[in-house]
């Protein structure tokens, strides 16, 4: 036997130069995103379940990032339902993590700003630090220097 053939052999098979039977390593090639994309529009539902588990904690890591962890997931399932259903009108069927992440960064932004009027626009009346109507009707008037009204 050569040297060529043994070093060939040794660099394929790491134990056959001490004489251990050596399996063969099979690479497991996941199908692309194109192709799950393909698959999903033809009607796979199993593609489609293949790419959220491909990139769901991505997707919910943006949504974290925006809206904070306790609603991130809320934020990921309107994006994966919204994706699902307007998924035959992704044109770059490559690119379904970067449209993906487009749509669950947009519904972030819109969860977050109507939580954030919501919050903004919430005056309880039990606890107004202004009183109650007759207390402001019957209180004096205070004025600053400028005969503004104080604060």
């Amino acid at each position: 036997m050569s040297a060529l053939h043994k070093l060939d052999q040794q660099s394929r098979f790491p134990g056959a130069a001490r004489g251990v039977p050596s399996v063969p390593l099979y690479l497991v090639v996941s199908p692309s995103d194109e192709s799950l994309v393909t698959a999903a529009v033809a009607g796979d539902e199993g593609a489609f379940n293949d790419l959220i588990v491909r990139h769901q904690l991505t997707v919910l890591r943006v949504a974290a990032s925006i809206v904070g962890r306790d609603r991130a997931e809320d934020v990921l399932q309107e994006a994966l339902l919204l994706a699902f259903w307007a998924l035959p009108s992704l044109r770059k069927r490559s690119g379904f993590l970067l449209w993906l992440t487009a749509i669950t960064r947009d519904l972030a932004v819109r969860s977050g700003d109507a939580e954030t009027r919501r919050v903004w626009n919430h005056v309880s009346l039990d606890s107004s630090p202004l009183g109650t109507l007759p207390e402001l009707a019957t209180a004096p008037r205070v004025f600053d220097e400028r005969g503004r009204p104080a604060v």
